[in-house]
């Protein structure tokens, strides 16, 4: 189990590249971190590893938390599908 403190450097804004309309947000919340799209209901980033997480409603998506530099991602891994690379904007 990860802290509040291990989990609040993942928190801001987020944009696939190219994708002005949706909006992606994580957030810590209660001691948890949580993902919403645009206005969807929020799902929560259970971690299995330090930056690695899974989502209860899509236990096979793997989610990767990610720095290089000073930018800072995450990927979306879901099976059989293309990875997706979300940048943090804030």
């Amino acid at each position: 189990m990860l802290t509040a403190k291990e989990l609040d450097p993942y928190s801001g804004n987020y944009k696939v590249a190219g994708d002005e309309k949706d909006t992606f947000k994580v957030y810590l919340s209660g001691g948890k971190l949580y993902f919403k799209q645009n206005d969807q209901l929020s799902q929560e980033f259970a971690p299995y590893a330090k930056d690695s997480f899974f989502m209860y409603e899509d236990e096979k998506a793997d989610i990767n938390f990610k720095t290089e530099g000073d930018k800072k991602y995450f990927v979306f891994n879901f099976p059989g599908e293309k990875p997706v690379r979300l940048d943090r904007v804030n």
